[in-house]
């Protein structure tokens, strides 16, 4: 496994997308590194 790598999860389809899907629409996407906001 790759702790480091940073994983997106889709908040419509619940996938893991990348970073750059992620950065493209923030609002429907949410990192899920452990740090709560």
């Amino acid at each position: 496994m790759t702790a480091q790598q940073k994983q997106y999860k889709s908040a419509e389809t619940g996938r893991y997308v990348s970073k750059s899907t992620a950065t493209k629409s923030p609002s429907t996407t949410y990192s899920t590194t452990r740090s709560k906001k």
